[in-house]
């Protein structure tokens, strides 16, 4: 029986599990992997700056994998005007949120 055949075939299946590794770690690395957005379902409307939508908010198409409330202090002071959510579709593009 001859060996050659499944040692190359081991040797690459070998290869291709390293590099993959190598890859999920240099993605890891520098947040690209963390920050893509990979269906629009990552992508919404959120209000980032502590004021309702009846007094203010201010509403931006964002990640919601990696977006974080911000911390609001008890005393916001809100414009005391109308700021409904967008309609205009928050999606995901080239591993953005974009609207």
């Amino acid at each position: 029986m001859n060996m050659k055949p499944i040692i190359y075939v081991a040797l690459l299946v070998l290869v291709a599990v390293l590099s993959g590794i190598a890859l999920g770690a240099f993605l890891k690395e520098f947040n690209l992997l963390k920050e893509a957005c990979v269906s629009d379902a990552d992508c919404d409307w959120v209000i980032t700056n502590c004021c309702p939508e009846v007094a203010g908010a201010y509403w931006e198409c964002v990640n919601l994998r990696t977006w974080e409330a911000p911390t609001c202090p008890p005393d916001v002071i809100c414009p005391q005007v109308l700021s409904p959510k967008p309609e205009k579709p928050c999606r995901c593009e080239a591993g953005k949120c974009e609207a």
